[in-house]
């Protein structure tokens, strides 16, 4: 699965991660009856602007394990061989680009400007939840907010 030179932009959506977020280019893992995964998606070349949410992420509910003891699902079903290369992410409203239960994913060449730019919550340009062996090296993150952002007047 690739997702290759998109340009996403003003995507309105709700101020939450999980369990079912919103943003410019996500791919979720749903579903508990069958165990599920992504194997070797890729999100290249593309740009994600103005979006209420996330700009680049993956999710799934398949995230319980030792390390998690509380995470979704039954067990632990990481996304394998993702990349993240080249995009731009710029205004998004919570997280730049996350990478959530995964296992060797590399996440390169990215420029986030502007990052928790609207969320009550805590965010960051570039990060990873529940995951092993992520390797993010090229990245450029700028222009976000570490504390949540200051309520509209």
């Amino acid at each position: 699965m690739e997702v290759s030179g998109v340009d996403v932009h003003d995507v309105n959506g709700a101020d939450f991660k999980d369990p079912d977020p919103s943003g410019g280019i996500v791919f979720a893992v749903r579903g508990s009856a069958v165990p599920a995964r992504f194997d070797s998606p890729r999100v290249e070349d593309s740009t994600v602007r103005h979006v209420d949410r996330t700009g680049i992420a993956t999710s799934s509910t398949r995230g319980r394990r030792a390390e998690h003891p509380n995470g979704p699902g039954a067990s632990w079903q990481p996304q394998t061989g993702l990349v993240v290369r080249r995009n731009t992410v710029q205004d998004a409203g919570g997280d730049g680009i996350v990478v959530q239960a995964a296992k060797g994913a590399l996440v390169e060449h990215n420029r986030v400007d502007g990052f928790n730019m609207r969320s009550a919550g805590y965010n960051a340009g570039i990060w990873a939840w529940n995951s092993d062996e992520v390797l993010y090296q090229y990245n450029e993150v700028t222009g976000g907010h570490g504390t949540p952002a200051a309520p509209a007047r």
